[in-house]
């Protein structure tokens, strides 16, 4: 989002995967993040929590949990504390797609259907069932979904 409206000519169009645009917390941000390591950091763990998901997307899952520890996701926060690219996502120059999560999304659906109604550039769709990570939840959906926006 900054870069596109930064720089307008970088791209003729956007996809946006439920997307970060609102974290007015790092109190509340930080802990969702966190959760991750709450869990045993195994291939078996995360298949379990993941099941829909194909297994090397799961081995990547894994690995980069393991590789970066939670003192990242704490760095990340505390560097940057909250954040809010509502208004900058409202006036991209682009035609956007925003893809939200089905279950507990990051984009809540009155965020994207409020930036939907803001500029007409802006299309907001849900995914039903599928959680931040749409493209390994829900492929063929997600796909859909662009495949449609695109025309």
């Amino acid at each position: 989002v900054t870069l596109v409206a930064a720089h307008p000519g970088c791209a003729a169009a956007l996809i946006l995967e439920d997307p970060a645009l609102f974290l007015p917390d790092p109190g509340i941000t930080l802990p969702m993040l966190l959760s991750e390591y709450e869990q045993p950091l195994t291939l078996e763990a995360q298949a379990k929590l993941n099941p829909t998901w194909h297994l090397e997307d799961t081995r990547i899952k894994t690995e980069a949990l393991s590789q970066c520890g939670p003192e990242v996701f704490e760095r990340i926060i505390g560097d940057n504390g909250s954040w809010n690219l509502i208004e900058g996502t409202a006036g991209l120059p682009v035609p956007t797609l925003i893809v939200g999560a089905g279950i507990d999304p990051v984009t809540p659906p009155a965020l994207g259907e409020g930036l939907a109604a803001l500029a007409d550039r802006i299309t907001f769709v849900q995914v039903p069932g599928s959680s931040h990570s749409i493209h390994r939840d829900e492929f063929e959906p997600l796909m859909d979904v662009i495949r449609s926006w695109l025309g």
